[in-house]
């Protein structure tokens, strides 16, 4: 089930707005608004500035979390706010899949590359397509691993090649 709260949709709205003010404020971040998820990103935030930042996020975020509207997926350098729904990165695949499925009437053969901790509900729902984690981690649900964004580019690369 796909429908959104309409009080997660409020506070989404609502949150976004206190979040870009903040992120204006600390020069090196961003928001990224994915439509029911926003992200905000601080990997380019200066490092002697990001436990500030973190503390003014956590405590922009704590009510709506409290309350139920949102929640909150700590990645790598980037905060994943949630509307409260339950969908998921592997929901998404998953949608995306079966409709290309339904409209050619083939089978697909997807791959999925990511590298961090939001990835994992792809790598887990894909269980019939090509997952890769980018990086070592000690638990994933991916298939595969390459060691970093160089390894993924010749990767993709060969895919490429491979598949002309």
């Amino acid at each position: 089930n796909a429908e959104v709260p309409p009080e997660s949709l409020k506070a989404l709205w609502k949150i976004k707005y206190r979040l870009i003010r903040l992120s204006e404020k600390f020069e090196g971040s961003l928001v990224e608004d994915k439509g029911f998820t926003l992200a905000f990103h601080y990997r380019a935030v200066d490092p002697s500035r990001k436990q500030k930042l973190k503390q003014k996020l956590n405590k922009a975020l704590e009510p709506y979390i409290k309350q139920g509207f949102l929640y909150l997926i700590v990645g790598k350098q980037v905060y994943d706010i949630r509307t409260n729904n339950d969908w998921t990165k592997g929901h998404a695949c998953l949608l995306l899949l079966n409709m290309l499925r339904s409209n050619t009437g083939k089978p697909i053969n997807a791959v999925y590359i990511g590298d961090d901790v939001t990835d994992e509900d792809a790598f887990f729902h894909m269980k019939d397509g090509i997952t890769i984690r980018v990086g070592q981690s000690k638990k994933s649900e991916a298939k595969y691993y390459l060691n970093d964004t160089q390894e993924v580019l010749n990767f993709l690369i060969w895919l490429g090649q491979t598949l002309h």
